[in-house]
């Protein structure tokens, strides 16, 4: 029977998967690692590295025609675990050496036979090692087989050099110290060009010029790009000069976050830190930045030391400051301030910045150039965005568009913005958006060809080909600012084609849509009254819209129709059914008959339709043919399944339930690699569980299915205990391979807790296949949801009132564990056979540190729906105690709304809009406005440290139901009816409340 099951899956998803090759919808997705968490991805000479936490892949940027993922070819185990803060380096420097560094250490890995080697770097200058690295950058000179390294720690930096080639050596070879009296260094990116080594990076020095000529005395924070020659033999590396950069928006003391050097354009990409969120970018031409270094040394070649005196320390103002009083040498006199002058003092010669070893002699030695006059680059975007910090720019330069990397809360947002190449700054418009997991400074790289973007995203480096159908995957993408793509974007909605696409494809679609997308419909329904309802999103966007049941017109009821809903009725004498098709017709950009379908045995679709007899006929005649073809394969496959099963042995085992509830493709896509070879990973786990929490699956008879939560499908068993006493039970069995750890750990932390009003565990068990089951008690009224959304239930406020008190209760007793839920809602609270809520659903449920308020889930894949989640959850994705009294506040909602949806099932940004502008959800029709002033609204507090604990909460409910006793008791004992519709028409709730 499992067989055949699985037979069925794996033909039904090849079916699919054909399907979408044929319609040109499959786009090939990356590098799928293997259970591994990603912590960066770099490119380079056609390659790319993923670094997790104790091993770096590498492979091929080829996508392989099979499997359409990069093949491997090559693996680099690392000695010790990178630490917390991730890779601070990964760069290939050659097709067969790559670099990479820690907050603690710094390595060059070689590849010899296609078996790859590590050798650790030691970061050491002025007699001491580097213990703790904030910021670090490396440029390789191929021609001098040299690595440079530019290093940042709190109080002290340094640019090191080490030999790379037949006579490696593991400690630096040169090094050049920054001056003392400088700090907050950083260092954002390094590069080889032509003779010279270049990094970007910012530091907080004293503004000499300033000093020098008495004009005054502050320290700023200066950007600046840093050269060396590669052939610099000087031990201090003299040849360095730094040369201050802005990007022309008056970016006096802004630091730089990121930067990257386009070897094709020879063009540098900088972004500078604002305030607010907001960053600036700009471009250097290389040409240019050369240029002005070889000036500034020119210049200070034919300066000698009584101009500098004269010129720069005698001058009344800033305007009166020659050029070369804007330069110092960093050399001269162990850091002491020096205005640049003639290195080596000779009269009869000029040295090249090159060759300064030349000057055999210890005196006059004034190298290293700072110029603190700043060269300014091209403006080119002025981006606001919810980060912290950017870590990433890569420049579009075909389409004039950037593609911008960075920190948000725990993850990263990853940003495609315009790019104004006439250097207007103009606030940048952003075109794409994507979340990625985990927070890295490597979070996405471009192929070789600048024709591919691979981003990080947890076990899996996604590839997406630049380009509109490789960036945008629906029509709501590009509405969310795809449409001023430069790409040149469309929505082709033909029934053939249903795909984004380019407006340079236009020939290919028939009715391109370029700025309006269609309406979304999830299905459609007759009612009680014999009226249709169509249930969707943004129907308003159609005008003069029609309905179709059965190709019989439906006349629309425009008053009771909104923008989520439309209702129609059919003639009295209209003898159609609830299984007929659904059409729904109107005015969209330009089309005057835009047609939209729900048919019953699918979700609905928005197709422009060439509705034919021809058509139909054709499709009926593929229809039969690609059934006797799968009935073909199923009969091979099932044969083939049976032979291996009986050659090793079932080695997993899948429930009965039905598995296409969650989708077939997302269903497959996580079982198969594990469909016959799964082999549970997580057995020691189940051995060191205390014995007294462990259950033998032989003593459970599962019966039917009742239910499902996040991680497993919920089943009715029987529990023939050791005593042989039975007990019903509910049975929580594994519906996927992927999360068996959590799924344990959900078990175990449900063991943890003794509370009236908490689920209690029975037990974990293992299947005989290696899947864990976790018994729980038989809770005989189900859901809290459920049950208040049932009509035929008489409930009363005193029983709402009840519920919300053992919530309440129940709450108390978990944070007084030091444990957060973090997914608190009417779904997630169960009742007994005597309506007693027990509180259950521990798949995110964590203990907090002593030392620490709040818990950052690992598993960030998980959807927790956004209606429950406070403000500062959904943005920082990090849980606190005051998280779950806000989420505790909505489920009072739902308990006063007998189970209504939060915010009318909206979209999570129309939430979080709603929410930033201090709205919150109305008081329900029949709620007690005590309840609702008093303990819903202060749980909503925008301050989270304002809202009330559950100890408070449980005292306030208890008060409330005392008062209410004495002097509303009628009110309590009264039937509570159920709402159906909210007095706003808002779906949201109130209008305008703010927080006090």
């Amino acid at each position: 029977m499992h067989t055949a099951r699985i037979s069925i899956l794996i033909v039904l998803w090849e079916f699919t998967r054909l399907k979408n090759i044929v319609a040109g919808s499959e786009n090939p997705t990356g590098i799928h690692l293997d259970r591994v968490e990603g912590l960066a991805v770099q490119c380079g000479y056609n390659l790319i590295a993923v670094g997790s936490r104790q091993l770096i892949s590498i492979y091929s940027q080829d996508l392989k025609k099979d499997k359409h993922i990069g093949e491997l070819v090559g693996s680099i185990p690392l000695s010790k675990p990178v630490s917390d803060s991730g890779f601070l380096e990964l760069k290939f420097i050659s097709e067969s050496q790559l670099f990479y560094c820690d907050a603690y250490s710094c390595s060059l890995c070689e590849a010899s036979n296609k078996v790859w080697s590590c050798e650790a770097l030691v970061l050491s200058w002025n007699g001491e090692s580097s213990t703790s690295i904030l910021d670090i950058s490396s440029a390789y000179s191929h021609e001098k087989g040299k690595l440079f390294v530019r290093v940042a720690e709190l109080t002290r930096a340094a640019v090191l050099a080490f030999t790379i080639n037949n006579t490696r050596s593991s400690l630096p070879v040169q090094s050049a110290p920054d001056a003392p009296y400088i700090r907050g260094f950083s260092t954002v990116s390094g590069f080889a060009r032509g003779m010279y080594i270049y990094f970007v990076g910012s530091a907080v020095q004293p503004y000499e010029p300033f000093i020098n000529s008495n004009l005054g005395n502050e320290n700023r924070t200066i950007t600046k790009i840093t050269r060396i020659c590669s052939s610099d033999l000087t031990s201090q590396l003299e040849s360095r000069i730094d040369l201050a950069i802005d990007c022309g928006f008056g970016d006096v003391n802004k630091r730089v976050e990121a930067s990257y050097y386009d070897a094709v354009h020879d063009q540098i990409t900088v972004v500078l830190k604002n305030d607010n969120h907001n960053w600036s970018i700009c471009a250097f031409s290389m040409t240019d930045v050369e240029e002005r270094f070889n000036r500034d040394w020119d210049l200070c070649q034919k300066t000698t030391n009584r101009d500098s005196a004269m010129n720069c320390q005698t001058a009344v103002s800033a305007a009166d400051l020659d050029d070369q009083c804007y330069i110092f040498t960093r050399k001269a006199d162990a850091f002491r301030m020096q205005t640049c002058i003639r290195f080596g003092q000779d009269v009869h010669r000029i040295y090249d910045n090159c060759n300064l070893h030349q000057h055999e002699e210890n005196s006059y030695r004034y190298g290293w150039l700072e110029d603190f006059r700043p060269l300014v680059g091209t403006p080119i975007a002025s981006v606001t965005a919810n980060i912290e910090r950017v870590v990433s720019v890569l420049p579009d330069f075909e389409n004039e568009a950037l593609f911008i990397g960075g920190f948000s809360g725990s993850s990263m947002l990853l940003l495609r913005v315009s790019w104004q190449p006439d250097g207007l700054p103009l606030h940048s418009r952003i075109f794409w958006k994507r979340r990625s997991f985990p927070s890295s400074r490597f979070p996405m790289c471009l192929d070789s060809n600048e024709k591919t973007l691979f981003m990080l995203n947890s076990t899996t480096v996604i590839r997406n080909q630049i380009s509109c159908a490789g960036l945008y995957s629906t029509c709501e993408d590009l509405a969310e600012g795809g449409w001023q793509d430069p790409l040149s974007c469309i929505w082709c909605p033909d029934e053939h084609r249903l795909a984004v696409t380019s407006s340079y494809d236009k020939l290919g679609c028939l009715h391109p849509i370029t700025k309006t997308c269609p309406p979304l419909i999830d299905h459609a329904n007759r009612n009680e009254h014999a009226e249709w309802e169509i249930f969707g999103s943004n129907m308003d966007r159609m005008q003069d819209i029609e309905v179709y049941v059965c190709e019989e017109k439906c006349q629309v009821n425009r008053q009771l129709s909104s923008s989520t809903k439309l209702l129609c009725s059919l003639p009295e004498d209209s003898d159609q059914d609830a299984a007929c098709n659904v059409r729904v017709v109107g005015r969209l950009e330009g089309y005057n008959a835009f047609t939209l379908e729900v048919k019953k045995t699918t979700h609905s679709v928005a197709l422009m339709t060439e509705r034919s007899s021809s058509s139909r006929t054709w499709k009926e005649i593929v229809a039969v043919v690609v059934v006797v073809i799968i009935l073909a394969v199923l009969g091979v496959i099932i044969c083939l399944a049976r032979k291996k099963m009986r050659k090793k042995g079932s080695t997993m085992e899948i429930s009965n339930s039905n598995v296409y509830d969650d989708g077939i493709e997302r269903y497959l896509s996580k079982l198969e690699h594990n469909l016959v070879d799964f082999v549970s990973p997580y057995e020691q786990m189940f051995r060191d569980i205390d014995n007294r929490l462990k259950i033998d699956f032989s003593s459970l008879h599962i019966e039917e299915e009742i239910g499902r939560g996040h991680f497993g499908i919920v089943s009715r068993a029987t529990y023939i205990a050791p005593d042989g006493t039975t007990k019903k039970v509910a049975c929580k069995i594994l519906k996927q391979t992927a999360g068996i750890g959590d799924f344990i750990t959900e078990g175990i932390t449900m063991g943890r807790f003794n509370h009236p009003n908490l689920m209690q565990l029975v037990g974990i068990a293992f299947t005989d296949g290696k899947i864990p089951v976790i018994v729980t008690d038989y809770m005989e009224n189900g859901d809290l949801r459920t049950y208040l959304r049932d009509d035929s239930k008489v409930i009363t406020l005193r029983s709402l009132l009840r519920f919300a008190c053992q919530i309440a209760q129940g709450m108390e007793h978990l944070h007084s564990c030091r444990s957060v839920h973090c997914d608190l809602a009417a779904r997630n609270c169960m009742l007994d056979n005597d309506l007693n809520i027990k509180i259950g659903d521990f798949g995110l449920c964590r203990r907090v540190s002593d030392d620490s308020e709040a818990y950052e889930p690992s598993n960030k894949h998980r959807d927790v729906p956004f209606p429950w989640m406070a403000p500062e959850a959904i943005i920082s994705e990090t849980f606190t105690f005051q998280n779950d009294v806000w989420a505790y506040g909505i489920v009072l909602w739902e308990l006063t709304t007998r189970g209504l949806t939060p915010y009318g099932g909206k979209k999570g940004i129309e939430i979080i809009e709603f929410l930033r502008a201090n709205r919150r959800l109305q008081m329900p029709e029949y709620c007690p406005a005590q309840l609702y002033h008093e303990i819903m609204l202060p749980c909503w507090h925008a301050d989270p440290q304002k809202r009330p604990t559950f100890a408070e909460l449980v005292v306030s409910l208890n008060r409330l139901v005392d008062s209410m006793e004495t002097n509303q008791s009628q009110e309590l004992c009264s039937n509570y009816e159920k709402i159906s519709v909210l007095r706003s028409d808002s779906a949201f709730g109130i209008q305008g409340f703010v927080n006090s």
